[in-house]
This record gives structure tokens, C-alpha cells and sequence, in this order.
């Protein structure tokens, strides 16, 4: 499984998605954020993610194209947020989708 790649401190690039899929008529930010760890076998805990320098709020239930930096190249899935802790500040996510090479 590609989960093994991914490691702490690797970069991630996520963007909304609607209905599983990018919008191409609304310009969707990208925000950037690192990889802490996996908490459980499809759930990881990342660093709250960042746009302009600022840190962004996301909402249970939303869901994110993720795009993982690693050693192995770049691998891309979907996840649906959890929670989100700004004293920690982390992000929970569960991959909705299987991790595919990008």
C-alpha cells in the first residue's frame, strides 16, 4: 500500500472538492500543510493547513483532493475531514479514496 511512503514532515497539497471532483468553473485555492502521522489505518493527522501565510479553518464533513510529496513521487486520494484542533493546531482527515501514483 502506498500509505508507507508517506512520511512525517511530508508536504501536502489539498483542495476542496465538490461532489468528489474539483470544480473547474470555481477557481479552488490550494492550501498547503505537512503529514504527522497516522492514527489509524486510513486516518491522518496533519498539520492545519496554510493559504497567504494564514491558517485556514476546514469544516467536518468537507472534502479535500490531498496531493502527498514523497520520496517515492507523488500520490493524490481523497479525504474527508474529521476534526480540527487550532490549539494543536492538527487536522484529522479519513482517506476517502484509494492512494493512487500521481
Amino acid at each position: 500500500m502506498s500509505q508507507k511512503f508517506i512520511t512525517t514532515g511530508n508536504k501536502i497539497e489539498l483542495c476542496l472538492t465538490k461532489h468528489g471532483k474539483v470544480s473547474v468553473k470555481e477557481e479552488q485555492p490550494t492550501y498547503t500543510s505537512q503529514f504527522m502521522q497516522w492514527t489509524e489505518e486510513y486516518v491522518a493527522q496533519i498539520a492545519v493547513p496554510i493559504y497567504k501565510g494564514q491558517h485556514i479553518g476546514m469544516s467536518s464533513g468537507d472534502e479535500y483532493l490531498l496531493t502527498f510529496y514523497t520520496t517515492k513521487g507523488l500520490y493524490r486520494c481523497r479525504a474527508v475531514v474529521l476534526e480540527q484542533s487550532m490549539q494543536q493546531p492538527t487536522t484529522a482527515v479519513k482517506l476517502a479514496s484509494e492512494m493512487e501514483k500521481y
